[in-house]
């Protein structure tokens, strides 16, 4: 049995659906046409300026929100905070965790009618089970997503039955999701450059890898190394004989390799915790394996039956402000969508141009998650 690995609870995951409105709708919309970058997202009626106004005037009646979040960094929690409620004077709530344990609570909470989550934070492994769950609420139009001439490309996207989705973070998020050393024990000469690299017999028991069984960066790179003609099922098989451990949280996964208990993590999102221990000196590397990277997007996501409706619905369309999104990248040392906003993800972190991107579609997520169902992940790796 290979060791197993289970730390806390600190994520992931990119992106789910969002709206004001206590109920969630019964009926489903047809699919609207697909928007070109640049121009105006199609979706839904344009949101006028007394509307938004109420919207405005509500949120700040509820006077509060709850955020049930992974994925993103305690700095990134507490500028947000601080800039929203000093903005409209309504405090913020931010439940951290592993996004599937997250998603697990807000599905107690709609079972009982103990209604506390208004919005949902988490990555594209978790997009489909939400949806069909049944817990999120679909979204309404947002001012912001109309704005013209400032995103790289829209902030959000729509599933197969038409409901929006809007994202938080950039679609290429820092450096993509691969693996990374520790410099100090993988020295020049030995790092892996590519996804066969790590098949190397060196590095036999010194890989920490992200559980794949429950969704997030370790599943998402099974599903998108395949579905990019990258490696066949064959490929993880060899992986497991190289007797890799498995964890569920991202700064536990990023100590484990620094501290050089193993020497390489796989599944990691680099700049969640590994930048701030980089910049104190900690010998920690990012790879750009030649043949390609996942690039998940995370999102935020209105939970149905939301207490605060109109706060989650002000919230999110503050964050993806210029305001909003400045607050954002600042803290996280990221990148935005919008384009006068600049890059704050530092320069040994940033996806090279070069590096060929796998990103998630519909197919590649509903794939995943009938993979983790069949328990694909747990056969080949033995992990229970």
């Amino acid at each position: 049995m290979k060791r197993k690995v289970f730390f806390g609870l600190v994520l992931f995951t990119v992106a789910a659906v969002l709206l004001a409105g206590c109920q969630p709708r019964t009926s489903t919309p047809a699919k609207p046409p697909a928007a070109t970058p640049g121009s105006a997202p199609q979706a839904g009626a344009p949101v006028s300026g007394t509307e938004w106004q109420k919207v405005a005037e509500a949120g700040q009646k509820e006077g509060k929100l709850s955020i049930y979040a992974s994925g993103i960094q305690p700095a990134t929690v507490k500028a947000l905070s601080d800039a929203f409620k000093a903005r409209y004077g309504i405090a913020v709530d931010w439940i951290t965790g592993q996004g599937a344990s997250n998603l697990e609570k807000i599905k107690t909470e709609q079972a009982s009618r103990a209604y506390n989550a208004d919005l949902y934070f988490a990555g594209p492994g978790l997009w489909v089970a939400a949806r069909d769950a049944k817990v999120l609420a679909p979204m309404k139009e947002l001012p912001v997503t109309r704005e013209t001439g400032v995103w790289r490309t829209h902030p959000h996207s729509f599933d197969p039955q038409g409901r929006l989705f809007v994202l938080g973070l950039d679609e290429v998020p820092v450096g993509g999701v691969s693996y990374f050393i520790n410099s100090k024990f993988v020295t020049a000469d030995k790092e892996p450059k590519s996804w066969q690299d790590l098949l190397n017999p060196q590095w036999k028991g010194k890989i920490l890898m992200f559980d794949p069984t429950i969704g997030g960066p370790g599943a998402d790179l099974m599903v998108l190394l395949r579905r990019g003609g990258i490696v066949g099922i064959d490929y993880f098989e060899k992986l497991a004989k190289q007797n890799p451990a498995f964890i569920r949280g991202y700064r536990e996964q990023v100590e484990a390799v620094n501290s050089g208990e193993y020497y390489i993590g796989i599944g990691d999102t680099f700049g969640l915790f590994a930048i701030p221990l980089v910049e104190a000196g900690a010998p920690l590397k990012k790879m750009f394996p030649r043949e390609g990277v996942s690039v998940p997007s995370m999102s935020f996501a209105q939970v149905a039956n939301a207490p605060h409706p109109n706060a989650a619905r002000l919230f999110v369309n503050w964050a993806l402000t210029k305001e909003g999104q400045e607050t954002w990248h600042t803290s996280g040392k990221s990148a935005s969508l919008r384009t006068d906003v600049a890059n704050y993800a530092p320069s040994y972190a940033r996806l090279p141009p070069e590096t060929k991107m796998l990103v998630h579609t519909w197919e590649s997520l509903a794939q995943e998650e009938e993979e983790i169902k069949a328990g694909l992940a747990a056969k080949i790796f033995g992990v229970k």
